[in-house]
Order: structure tokens, then sequence, then C-alpha cells
């Protein structure tokens, strides 16, 4: 089954219905006929050629990547399976493995492509837009401002707790080990693993992360009502903010 016929399908839609949902992402309203004409063009000896703001349309309409629509139906996966990974000549219809590397990449292709997205993030044009909309697709919607967050908590534990711990006691190395293991656990990365594995123990780490905090949060509250810049010891705690663990985790109350 041709992958335009699927979509749709997936989608319950009448090739009418379908007509009507591409219209503002084409900019125009094909005819039932003109849905039929380009869903049988995979298997027709007619060929209704798609230029790429057609596929651009079908993809935005059908809420599934560019890449969807390249890959070959089940049907004609045995066929394209060929021995071999060169180009094919060209006008040569190519082998499977030959497709997929122009449709997902390789390895170089995706080294290039990470380079791509580096360049986007480190881009000066409205920076926090960028990227929200580079993370927007791996879905991190808000994760750079969280990421902060946790970055922020994480530097007031290890103020608080180094304070509390670096003491001339022989056994200030073993806790000094301890304190590392709870610092990388706050590191957006280590927070991420850790959340994967057990998020009660997230809940209970955010919730002392946060307990720690509150006292600066609050001062940076009592500083603005003052009209003052809050600040921490010239570090920059003053972008500290609440934070709901439960709500971040979906865990409600």
């Amino acid at each position: 089954m041709p992958h335009r016929v699927r979509a749709r399908e997936e989608k319950g839609w009448t090739q009418d219905q379908t007509s009507d949902e591409l219209a503002p992402y084409l900019g125009y309203k094909l005819k039932q006929a003109g849905v039929s004409a380009i869903e049988r063009t995979f298997d027709s000896e007619r060929k209704r050629n798609l230029d790429v703001g057609e596929v651009a349309a079908f993809a935005r309409c059908f809420d599934v990547p560019l890449a969807w629509f390249f890959t070959p139906p089940p049907s004609m996966t045995a066929p394209l399976a060929t021995p071999g990974l060169e180009h094919s000549p060209e006008g040569a219809r190519g082998n499977l493995a030959e497709l997929l590397s122009i449709v997902i990449g390789t390895p170089m292709g995706w080294e290039a492509f990470v380079d791509r997205i580096r360049e986007l993030l480190a881009s000066e044009d409205d920076e926090d837009a960028t990227h929200k909309a580079v993370y927007w697709p791996l879905g991190r919607v808000t994760r750079p401002e969280f990421d902060e967050q946790l970055d922020l908590r994480r530097r007031a534990l290890r103020d608080v707790r180094l304070a509390q711990r670096a003491t001339p006691a022989d056994d200030v190395i073993q806790q000094m080990a301890g304190l590392l293991v709870e610092l990388v656990k706050l590191t957006p990365t280590g927070f991420q693993a850790l959340a994967g594995q057990d998020p009660d123990s997230v809940l209970r780490l955010l919730a002392e992360a946060n307990d720690h905090v509150e006292p600066i949060i609050e001062r940076n509250e009592t500083a603005r009502r003052d009209g003052h810049h809050p600040a921490e010891g010239g570090n920059d705690f003053g972008k500290l903010e609440r934070l709901d663990p439960g709500e971040l985790l979906g865990k409600g109350d």
C-alpha cells in the first residue's frame, strides 16, 4: 500500500476529507481526483510528480516526518533488498540500503546534520526562541529553562553541602564522594537517567534540593519587591524559580 494511502486511511479520512485537510498546507484545494492521482502514482503507469512543497504539505497535514513518505512500502522491500551498498548508476532504482541512507542518513551524513543543528543552537538571533524551536521536535519543549533550573539547584546544593561537610574529620573524603554522586544526579543528563530508573528517588531529590533553595528564592522575591536586583554572592542564583517536582514528572500531587 503506498504511504499516501496508508497515511489517509490511518486518519480515517476519505479522499474528499483529505482534500479539505490538505488545503491550508498546500495553499489551494485539490479535487478528489487529484488526491486519487497522487495516491495511485506509485503503482500506476500515469505518474503524478510531487514537488517538495507538496510533500511537506502532506507531512504537516498527516503529522509525520518527510522521511516517512520516502521509505518503501512492505510490498517493495524484498525487490530493493539487493546486496551491495555502492551507489547505483544514474537512472537505476537502487537498493534498500542506498534508499534508506538517503532517507535517514549515514554516520557521515549525521555528523553534517548535527553540525548544522549546533549552528542553529549557537545562533544569536533570538537564541531562546531558536532553542525552543530546535528542541520541540525532540520532545523537549521547555528543556532549556528546566535544564537551567536543575543546574542552579545542583550548584545551590553543592554550596550548602560543601559548607556542611568541609571539615577536618577523617571521613571527609567519603562524604565528598557521596556529595559528588548527589550532584551528578542533578545534572540534566544524570536527572534524566535517574528519572527513567526511579521516579520516586527523583521526587525526593528535587524535594531536598527545593528545601535548600527555598530561602534563596524567598530572598530573591523580597529583593524584587523592594526594587532590587536579586543576587547571591556573585552567582546567578537570582534566576531560581519555584518548581513543582510532581508536576514536572507528571505525577500530580
